[in-house]
């Protein structure tokens, strides 16, 4: 969302209700973005924005790497999960932050059409 390196996103930007991925951000713009915010979990609540009292229903989840070990087979799951630590980011600013002008009500891109993309 900030330099284009999809490649390299450590965290996405999904809308929570539905798990569109609007875009992603790589290690070194969400540091640019959000400082050790998102990293440290300095934050109050994560039913809210991080920024202020309204909703939250733009999630920002990090990427997961798991390496499982059952019964001498290795399992490897990742991704980005949404988990209830995950925070989040009311429209307003996640249109701020990320100049992705949204439709409040609607959360999808203003003039773009109404699909479902694979989950993130």
């Amino acid at each position: 969302m900030q330099c284009g390196r999809d490649a390299e996103d450590d965290r996405a930007v999904v809308d929570s209700e539905t798990g569109t991925a609007l875009g992603g951000l790589c290690h070194r713009c969400e540091r640019e973005t959000f400082g050790i915010c998102l990293e440290e979990g300095v934050w109050e609540t994560t039913e809210r924005c991080l920024f202020c009292s309204e909703t939250g229903p733009i999630a920002l989840p990090a990427y997961k790497l798991e390496i499982n070990l059952v019964d001498g087979q290795e399992g490897v799951e990742d991704g980005h999960a949404l988990t209830d630590e995950t925070p989040l980011l009311c429209t307003r600013h996640a249109n701020d932050l990320f100049d992705l002008k949204l439709d409040a009500g609607d959360r999808r891109p203003r003039g773009s059409r109404r699909s479902r993309p694979p989950n993130v």
